[in-house]
């Protein structure tokens, strides 16, 4: 509260007083994910004011950002008595699962085969299974492909080339009608 007095050319004294209400900031709140895959998006929220003005010049009250590195976006939000604050979220890249596969890469026609994926917590194999290893039993060469996934849901696939040997067939000639004591 700020008073005055003042004093006229009579000596007559007045007073007033005016009382300034002192507004806080607005708090200003951004959600948004630690980070995304790479190619992904991310959805950034802002809550605090009644107008906003982002880093990238939106002025709504959400983004969508597809950055492609580690990038800080910064928000100005505005509340109802023009009061004014800043607020910043970093997104960050993460990086992509290294998928591996091991096994043997030749066998004979229809051996069965195990192969084994690494580098992920959940697998999806090109023969529907979503197990870590897999039997197969290829009849011709085949290629086998794993796409793995991390726990923060970034994926990246492997492939590995089963080859198969062209067995010969195996045929037994000679004189089929023998008589007792012959060779």
């Amino acid at each position: 509260t700020y008073r005055v007095t003042i004093t006229d050319i009579n000596g007559c004294k007045g007073t007033a007083s005016k009382v300034v209400t002192v507004n806080p900031l607005p708090d200003v709140t951004i959600e948004s994910p630690d980070g995304i895959c790479p190619g992904g998006f991310a959805y950034l929220s802002v809550s605090g004011g009644v107008s906003y003005l982002w880093s990238t010049g939106a002025t709504q009250n959400f983004i969508i950002v597809y950055p492609v590195v580690k990038t800080t976006y910064t928000v100005t939000a505005t509340d109802a008595n023009g009061c004014v604050n800043t607020g910043e979220a970093t997104v960050d890249i993460f990086p992509l699962p290294t998928i591996a596969i091991t096994g043997v890469d030749t066998v004979c026609a229809n051996t069965s085969v195990d192969l084994t994926a690494s580098g992920g917590d959940e697998y999806l194999w090109s023969t529907g299974a979503t197990t870590e290893t897999i039997t197969v039993s290829p009849s011709i060469t085949s290629t086998y492909t794993v796409t793995g996934t991390d726990s923060e849901g970034c994926t990246n696939t492997a492939e590995h080339t089963v080859h198969v040997f062209n067995q010969n067939p195996v045929t037994i000639t000679g004189d089929l009608n023998v008589c007792s004591g012959e060779k």
